[in-house]
């Protein structure tokens, strides 16, 4: 039997007593901080639940993927029978044995039945295609879940590595890290990627392999319905596509860094050096606590060098706000042609808020 635990590392935790565990029990094990899981596999059924209470000390789980043979099927009901035999016939059992023995019936049941069921458009999964003629989609590959068709089938694209092929081609779309997608996947995460247009095809949800590689955001995923013209395609509100942008940047700025530190911040939304009357505006816009350009052109002008007029100051924000959010999101401003620099800082401040 092999597991694999989703979730995150407790503050202060000790692992010898896991490692020491896993290695008494002859388990080969994986722990991977960046993608938020710990993957056991060789597990024998008598370890099985003193390896998961062990796990349990030092991890927040989320969830549990399992993958079983017939065999560790087989075993696993026999035992678990038992147990509920054991369970309803001892009439002298406390209370808490008996909800002890409960809950890890139930555990068993969760665990036997936790391989991929439900799959959601937009997720990144790693999918056996099966054999194929030379040039077609073969062996295992890595998708973008586009929808569901019927049943228990999905329409999915090909997601790779970027090699020589160019997003100039019509048939490719560039995938960028952090901005159009979220990586579990170490390789994903230092490389770019495409996504193969010209590749699409249907599936049976017994192709997907247990775990999920990343995410796409729902702004990119209606980007790809759109240059497809699928009658999936739904215009994202202009909130939902600017907290897109911003919540994920927010998150991976420090907490409890000051107007002056925000150098993550900017450097994950892209906003480079240059454009250092934009950068001021996301700063004191933070210190001041709003997202109103009244409030904040005013102290723009007297923090900068620049002795800028009051016109001059919001003209130069003007340009600088759109010469960098149209380099991320070319053609936003077609889609959305009111949208403006206080309508980001707004979702800014109210996300930073939040985890601060």
């Amino acid at each position: 039997m092999n597991l694999k635990f989703f979730g995150t590392l407790k503050d202060g935790a000790n692992l010898s007593s896991l490692f020491k565990t896993l290695r008494s029990s002859n388990c080969y094990y994986e722990l991977d901080l960046v993608s938020k899981h710990i993957i056991v596999n060789g597990i024998k059924p008598e370890k099985k639940y003193n390896i998961i209470q062990e796990v349990y000390k030092i991890f927040e789980v989320t969830s549990i993927e399992t993958t079983m043979t017939a065999l560790d099927i087989k075993k696993s009901n026999e035992i678990q029978f038992e147990k509920l035999k054991a369970t309803l016939l001892n009439k002298q059992l406390s209370q808490y044995d008996l909800n002890k023995n409960i809950e890890n019936i139930i555990l068993e049941a969760k665990l036997i039945g936790s391989k991929r069921k439900n799959v959601t458009a937009g997720e990144i999964l790693s999918c056996k295609i099966g054999f194929a003629l030379p040039g077609e989609n073969y062996s295992c590959i890595n998708v973008v879940v586009l929808c569901h068709t019927e049943r228990k089938k999905y329409l999915v694209v090909p997601i790779i590595l970027n090699s020589n092929l160019s997003d100039n081609n019509h048939f490719c779309m560039k995938v960028r890290r952090n901005l159009d997608a979220t990586y579990y996947n170490s390789n994903y995460q230092r490389e770019e990627s495409i996504i193969l247009l010209n590749r699409i095809q249907e599936v049976h949800v017994s192709r997907f392999n247990v775990g999920r590689i990343g995410t796409v955001t729902k702004r990119f995923l209606n980007s790809v319905y759109q240059r497809l013209y699928l009658s999936t395609y739904k215009k994202l509100s202009l909130n939902a596509v600017i907290e897109e942008l911003i919540s994920p940047a927010v998150k991976f700025t420090a907490k409890g860094v000051d107007s002056q530190q925000l150098e993550s911040f900017f450097e994950f939304v892209k906003i480079p050096n240059e454009l250092m009357l934009l950068k001021k505006a996301f700063c004191k816009a933070l210190m001041i606590q709003s997202s109103s350009l009244k409030d904040l052109i005013p102290i723009l002008q007297n923090d900068s060098d620049m002795n800028l007029s009051k016109n001059a100051a919001q003209t130069k924000l003007r340009a600088e706000f759109v010469t960098w959010l149209d380099s991320i999101y070319p053609d936003i401003f077609k889609e959305y042609y009111r949208i403006s620099l206080a309508d980001i800082l707004k979702i800014f401040l109210k996300c930073y808020n939040e985890i601060n």
